[in-house]
C-alpha cells in the first residue's frame, strides 16, 4: 500500500512526472489524487499569487493565500494527509456498487469505469486496492532520471 499511503500522506501534484494510478496485483488500475481542484477532503485552495508562474505554481505554492472557507478548506500549501480523496477511471466498475455508486460522479456517463468518484474516504480506497490483491510491487511509472529533470524546472 505503498503508492496510496504516500498519495494520503502528501497529496498529488499536477502533471509529469506524477503518476497517480495505482496498478494492482490482479491486473486492476484506478487513478487517486488530491490536491486544489479536486474531489478531496480537505481540499487546498488555488494559489493565486500573481509573482508565480503557472508552472511554478503547481510546483511550489506560495504559502500566503487563505482558504475560502466555501470550495477551500486548506491552505495552498497543504500537503496531506487527506481523509477523502478523489477516484477516477478504474479498469473495472468498483464493488460492492451500492457503496460506491453514491460517490459516482457521471458526468454524463453510465459507464463506471469513464468517469470520477468524488471524496471517496481513504478507508474505502485502501478495501478496493486489497480486494484486488493489493498494490503491485513494482508500479509503471517515470523513471528516477525523469524524476530529477523533471524536478529541475
Amino acid at each position: 500500500m505503498k503508492r496510496i499511503n504516500r498519495i494520503v500522506r502528501r497529496g498529488t501534484r499536477i502533471g509529469p512526472p506524477h503518476d497517480n494510478t495505482i496498478r494492482c496485483r490482479d491486473g486492476f488500475t484506478v487513478s487517486v489524487i488530491a490536491h486544489w481542484g479536486t474531489y478531496c477532503t480537505p481540499r487546498p485552495t488555488f494559489c493565486m499569487n500573481e509573482d508565480l508562474g503557472i508552472l511554478k505554481r503547481y510546483l511550489k505554492p506560495c504559502g500566503e493565500c487563505k482558504p475560502d472557507g466555501y470550495f477551500d478548506d486548506a491552505h495552498c500549501a497543504y500537503r496531506g494527509p487527506y481523509t477523502h480523496v478523489e477516484v477516477g477511471f478504474p479498469s473495472l466498475r468498483p464493488e460492492p456498487w451500492s457503496d460506491w455508486e453514491s460517490y459516482f460522479d457521471g458526468g454524463g456517463q453510465d459507464d463506471p469505469t469513464q468517469s470520477v468518484y468524488a471524496y471517496v474516504p481513504v478507508e474505502m480506497v485502501k478495501r478496493l486496492i486489497i480486494k484486488h490483491r493489493g498494490e503491485k510491487i513494482h508500479q509503471s511509472g517515470f523513471s528516477k532520471r525523469k524524476k530529477r529533470v523533471f524536478a529541475q524546472l
